[in-house]
């Protein structure tokens, strides 16, 4: 596999999160409504859903590996009641598909308990790159416990000799159709969405693993609240003895790839630390620095290599703190090292500014600004 890997958007499956995600006083917020601490999405249907995002391994990875998109959309899926060959599972619905699996909501035969099953495609089953991507997946999400990340329960092969592994069942959205839906998020709420995440990162990190393609689409807020760090089927095994990929492989999402991954050089954790820059970056201002390229792959590899991007207070909706825009630039500078070096140096700058902004915290013009107030 080589050249820059396409991007495309899944729909996903959706709860409320908790959180004042607005400011009541932005027209924003007037028009789309804000969540209220400790409150629930008004008018949005409480749906279930699984671990969707890491549907895409499928999603990542280029047509010559994973089929065309025709293809793709000729495979039957399984349909409610059915077995999965060979597995103790039998199917509930359909969660999700990609190129190169699918994602079932389940519920096992004897214990009647529900899990979220990833199973790699029928045209696939002979695939042994393929096969050995995904177990590597279970296997890496398997070895790390953490709140911000699933629990992997079980990983085997059905009867036809596809690869699949259960993972718990979550209820909840993904921030892409969380910020869709509201159109920014407040400051101190961003914050705290972002430091979930970098937690669990910090840990994938000591263990070795790089994601290599953190962006809003995987990450999954739950109706309890925590958020979920999704789809490690790109991840880089940093001590692994043989790479499951071309070396000369792009690999990531175009819009949210580091300079590094785009110019197909190694990386480290620190391409993660870029991509959760840019996630902290669509959060607090609606968009990415780069949106106007959305599309087109090379012009947005190039962006990221070579173009300043935007002060995200010149494009936010609302007021951005100097010292959080101070961050999100460090986060996203080009070159590895004038980033932060670690997600857990993210992480303690992040709750730095996320205390100082919270109700309660002591006084400052940054609180008093972006604290919701009942209206």
């Amino acid at each position: 596999m080589s050249g820059a890997l396409a991007e495309r958007s899944e729909p996903g499956t959706l709860l409320y999160a908790r959180g004042a995600l607005l400011a009541p006083s932005h027209p924003r917020a007037r028009q789309r409504g804000a969540l209220v601490e400790g409150g629930s999405c008004a008018g949005t249907p409480q749906l279930r859903a699984s671990e969707i995002g890491s549907c895409a391994g499928t999603r990542q990875l280029g047509a010559s590996e994973i089929g065309s998109s025709a293809e793709t959309r000729q495979l039957r899926a399984l349909v409610e009641g059915e077995p999965l060959q060979g597995t103790p599972y039998r199917v509930v619905r359909l969660l999700g598909q990609g190129g190169m699996g699918e994602v079932y909501e389940v519920e096992h035969r004897e214990l009647g308990r529900r899990f979220a099953v990833k199973v790699l495609h029928r045209i696939h089953a002979g695939r042994l790159d393929l096969s050995a991507r995904m177990r590597a997946e279970a296997r890496s999400i398997a070895r790390l416990r953490h709140r911000s990340l699933p629990e992997v329960f079980d990983l085997g092969a059905t009867d036809g000799g596809r690869p699949y592994f259960a993972m718990e069942l979550l209820e909840g959205r993904d921030l892409r159709t969380e910020l869709a839906r509201l159109g920014v998020v407040a400051v101190p709420t961003a914050l705290g969405l972002v430091l979930q995440a970098l937690s669990a990162l910090s840990l994938a990190h000591s263990a070795g693993i790089v994601h290599r393609d953190i962006k809003l689409e995987n990450l999954f807020l739950c109706d309890d609240g925590a958020l979920k760090v999704l789809d490690f089927g790109v991840a880089k095994l940093l001590h692994a003895g043989a790479s499951l990929t071309d070396p000369d492989a792009v690999i990531g999402t175009p819009r949210t790839m580091a300079p590094e991954q785009c110019a197909a050089r190694p990386i480290d954790p620190r391409a993660d630390i870029y991509a959760m820059g840019l996630v902290l970056y669509e959060l607090v201002a609606g968009r990415g620095p780069f949106d106007e390229l959305r599309g087109r792959r090379d012009a947005l590899r190039f962006a990221h290599c070579e173009r300043e991007p935007p002060p995200p207070s010149r494009l936010a909706p609302q007021p951005i703190p100097p010292a959080v825009e101070r961050l999100i630039l460090r986060a996203i500078a080009k070159a590895p090292e004038h980033r932060f070096q670690t997600a857990a140096d993210m992480e303690a700058a992040v709750r730095r500014l996320h205390d100082g902004a919270q109700p309660g915290a002591a006084p400052s013009s940054v609180a008093r600004e972006l604290t919701p107030t009942a209206t």
